[in-house]
């Protein structure tokens, strides 16, 4: 873990800028893995065949919420609430293949 953290202001080169990007994806890579484990979790409480088994108004609700909370960051929404779209959609595709197994 590197616990010489540098804010944007105290990178002095191109590479301390780098490293910190590195850092922050590896942060957001993990996060995505925390987030698939209670993914996984879904499966145990779906009932297959039934509505519960995927909820299209939660799943739009969700993406919406997501483009707030980025707007609100000062990210452009649409932007983020595709990124969220991309991971989801990938999510509900493994889901299927575990519900399956």
């Amino acid at each position: 873990m590197n616990i010489n953290i540098k804010i944007p202001e105290e990178c002095s080169t191109l590479t301390d800028v780098r490293a910190e990007i590195d850092r922050i994806d590896r942060s957001i890579v993990n996060l995505m893995s925390e987030r698939f484990e209670y993914v996984k979790e879904v499966v145990k409480y779906r009932v297959s065949g039934s509505k519960s088994e995927y909820d299209h108004t939660r799943y739009l609700n969700m993406l919406n919420e997501r483009a707030q909370w980025a707007n609100e960051a000062g990210l452009n929404g649409e932007a983020i609430k595709n990124v969220f779209k991309l991971m989801v959609d990938y999510f509900i595709e493994e889901q299927k293949l575990i519900a399956n197994k």
